[in-house]
């Protein structure tokens, strides 16, 4: 048995057929029964015993990723950078828009107050080539000497005019996925920076008796050189010895390291006490 497209009534099968009047016959078992249900519409046309399906073919495009590049800014420090996002055609027909494809992006702090990028154009928005099936596109947004005074920076990207909130310049399967926001964390880290007028300490606080002896800045850790830990970002390392050190070889070596990771810093930190 097989189903079948008709026309009008039940009786009068046809190869294909379309509007009100076009139904689909479908066969099914019940029991040891072959049975028919009647009256199945196919709002594109039936066609050889099956309702006509109809491929949507359109683009679609989407925001792949939003980020900083070469790295994420600094709370309250100026940054010089680009933004980067990637777009691409998902759909299954290139994108065929006169000018291409729009694509923009927008910065705020935590309060949601925009952050201003400058009144270069290129920094907010840019036309790329249309994409073909599949094909996705890098867009650089360029930031120079942004300085965010917030904790956290929302970068939001957008394709296809979704930044206006009005529909787009391209006919789209999906419009509802035409923006991506990521939110960054930048709040200023707890540790101090190492400046060497912050640090270094004379003798007398020290101990009395003590004088300073040896002071290095920015150099490679001795204490990590031979193991597999990184080097610290900053390092500073004070030697005390005792004013009489000829009668009394007392001495004293403090230090400070900066590291760019908590976990660099506890590995460091168990290798030096545990030797």
């Amino acid at each position: 048995f097989f189903d079948t497209c008709y026309k009008d009534y039940w009786a009068n099968l046809v190869d294909s057929c379309s509007g009100d009047k076009c139904f689909l016959a479908e066969k099914y078992c019940e029991g040891k029964y072959v049975k028919t249900e009647l009256n199945i519409k196919c709002p594109n046309g039936c066609k050889d015993g099956a309702c006509v399906t109809v491929t949507n073919n359109k683009p679609d495009l989407i925001i792949e990723s939003a980020e900083f590049i070469p790295n994420n800014p600094e709370q309250n420090k100026p940054f010089t950078g680009n933004v980067k996002v990637i777009v691409k055609n998902q759909g299954n027909v290139a994108t065929n828009y006169n000018e291409g494809v729009k694509v923009s992006m927008s910065l705020r702090k935590a309060n949601t107050a925009l952050v201003n990028v400058g009144t270069n154009s290129n920094s907010s928005f840019q036309y790329k080539n249309n994409l073909q099936v599949g094909e996705s596109v890098t867009v650089l947004f360029p930031i120079n000497d942004v300085t965010i005074d917030s904790p956290s920076v929302a970068i939001t990207a957008y394709v296809d005019n979704a930044d206006s909130g009005w529909g787009g310049f391209i006919d789209e399967s999906n419009e509802n996925n035409n923006s991506l926001t990521k939110t960054i964390n930048i709040k200023e880290d707890n540790f101090l920076g190492l400046e060497l007028d912050k640090v270094a300490l004379n003798s007398r606080e020290i101990l009395m008796g003590f004088k300073l002896t040896n002071l290095d800045y920015n150099t490679s850790d001795p204490d990590v050189m031979n193991n597999k830990a990184a080097q610290p970002k900053e390092y500073i390392q004070q030697t005390y010895q005792s004013k009489n050190y000829a009668s009394d070889r007392q001495y004293i070596t403090t230090g400070l390291r900066l590291y760019n990771q908590v976990t660099e810093a506890e590995y460091n930190f168990n290798y030096t006490n545990t030797r």
